[in-house]
């Protein structure tokens, strides 16, 4: 009895890590939908982006990087429909998620650089020593 337990853990194990290996078809499907967006979006047809972007947003288990080009994306895009309350909570998403955000200012629109440069970005946690001067 416990030869079969044993057999059916590492068995269980190691399907389960060998299943965290392969790349899923949903993945790889997100990621030929961003890069749909982004003809699109180089197309200028910025509503059809926007409307890919938003679905991946929604449906799709993107990474880190992915997730902030997608929300980069998707601002600029809603700038130049001339959606700039959408715009604009996009950014403030985009740097609440991301506040490592490095604005490079030759590749966008100006509107979207003013727009990113509108928010100051504070950390959450902040460490150090205060010196207090008696003299």
């Amino acid at each position: 009895m416990k030869r079969i337990l044993v057999i059916l853990l590492l068995l269980t194990g190691t399907l389960s890590l060998a299943s965290q290996y392969t790349s899923s078809p949903l993945s790889q499907d997100c990621a030929a939908k961003y890069k749909s967006a982004e003809d699109a979006y180089q197309a200028g047809l910025f509503t059809d982006c926007i409307k890919m972007l938003e679905e991946m947003l929604d449906s799709c288990d993107l990474s880190r990087k992915l997730k902030e080009r997608t929300m980069q994306m998707l601002a600029k895009a809603y700038v130049e429909t001339g959606e700039t309350g959408k715009a604009e909570t996009t950014v403030n998403l985009l740097l609440k998620n991301f506040p490592h955000y490095e604005l490079k200012e030759t590749e966008n629109p100006e509107m979207y650089n003013r727009l990113v440069r509108k928010y100051e970005i504070h950390p959450k946690f902040i460490s150090g020593l205060k010196t207090l001067d008696f003299g």
